[in-house]
């Protein structure tokens, strides 16, 4: 295995560099693949970078400058060559989202270390084990958007694919020597049949989520409501996640105080001098509109369902957040709020009850099934009495 400091990684940013790649790439039998986006810096994310690594060497392809991938795709859909993800199931649906790509042939670390019954099993607990390497983590809140990219970050997209030809090698032999390739192997097969991710949509019920903590008072939702749907609109415009423009606690707090002029805004102390200078006047006006409001969009599913339910999926929705802490992934990369509402309202007693579940599937009940299993029966409510 090739020892830090290695050779810098060719940079693919011209259609005729990557038609030269996807030939030479064509006959190699294994490539590591990561992919970066810019979910944390844009109001609708895109992938903004692709990392692939053979045993030799690095590449890194950049989407934002090359009209057609299509060519890339021979790639990850040639079965005879086996791609090597980590966490494969976030990059997959976005590649797809994005570039139209199919998959076949893949190895994902995630899955091979947890089918080892390793943990933890994120990426940089397993190279720090297994290859003594550290990644900087605190790259992963870059912005892939930006151009040109610093070379530090440059360095940690790299290292995300070089090393992982190397932790399968691994992993492989683990599996065979614990006799389970087969398992992993079926797992990975999942994987091929993921649907691509959406383009973002504004719900605006959506409120309610940031609401329900707060016991806000009718007229208060109102006004929350039109805040929200300002701020999503703002956003839009300028091309940033909303929370980045409005934090959610800046919107409870204006729903609470209700400012309706540039005075009481300032004194409410709740927004920063450049936002109050960007946006004070329409939400003073939002919040003239809320009070004036005479309905509201429904509340979710899960208001007014039965307590077992409702504590099915509070606990549901905790662990969902830990496991996504824990993978470095956002929450939804684990599971749906609609998928955790439906197994919250079925509270299936096995594998494969919890299998058919719309949003499940083999794939991640493999990877979360016993988890997940063991939280439900923490409410069952015919367990007689002791």
């Amino acid at each position: 295995m090739p020892k830090f400091p290695f050779a810098p990684a060719t940079l693919i940013k011209t259609q005729s560099a990557l038609e030269v790649l996807v030939n030479n790439l064509s006959h190699e039998p294994l490539i590591g693949v990561d992919s970066e986006s810019n979910s944390l810096h844009a109001y609708q994310e895109r992938v903004c970078l692709i990392q692939l690594s053979t045993r030799t060497h690095d590449y890194l392809i950049d989407p934002l400058m090359i009209d057609d991938l299509s060519p890339l795709g021979t790639i990850f859909a040639a079965p005879t060559i086996e791609k090597v993800f980590h966490g494969a199931e976030y990059d997959i649906v976005t590649l797809k989202r994005d570039f139209g790509f199919e998959f076949h042939g893949l190895f994902d670390t995630m899955i091979a270390a947890k089918v080892c019954n390793i943990s933890p099993f994120g990426l940089s607990h397993l190279l720090k084990t297994f290859l003594g390497v550290t990644i900087d983590k605190r790259h992963q809140l870059d912005n892939w958007g930006v151009r040109p990219l610093p070379a530090d970050s440059l360095l940690y997209a790299q290292m995300d694919s070089h090393y992982l030809p190397h932790l399968r090698d691994i992993l492989h032999v683990r599996l065979k020597s614990l006799r389970r390739l087969s398992d992993a192997q079926r797992a990975f097969s999942v994987l091929n049949k993921l649907a691509p991710s959406v383009i973002r949509q504004f719900d605006p019920s959506g409120f309610w989520n940031i609401a329900d903590p707060h016991n806000l008072s009718w007229r208060e939702l109102a006004i929350l409501h039109e805040l929200y749907c300002l701020r999503d609109n703002l956003a839009h415009t300028k091309d940033i996640p909303p929370v980045q423009l409005i934090s959610n606690s800046q919107l409870i707090g204006l729903a609470k105080t209700t400012p309706t002029s540039l005075v009481q805004l300032e004194n409410a102390a709740i927004l920063g001098y450049k936002q109050r200078k960007r946006y004070a006047k329409a939400i003073i006006v939002a919040v003239k509109q809320g009070y004036e409001a005479t309905s509201l969009p429904p509340p979710p599913e899960l208001r007014g369902m039965e307590s077992v339910i409702a504590d099915r999926y509070a606990a549901l929705h905790t662990w969902r957040k830990d496991r996504a802490q824990q993978q470095g992934v956002e929450a939804r990369s684990v599971l749906s709020k609609n998928t955790l509402l439906l197994i919250a309202q079925q509270a299936p007693t096995d594998f494969s009850g919890l299998r058919v579940l719309k949003g499940m599937g083999e794939l991640r009940t493999h990877t979360y099934g016993r988890e997940i299993l063991h939280i439900l029966e923490n409410f069952r409510t015919d367990i007689p009495p002791v």
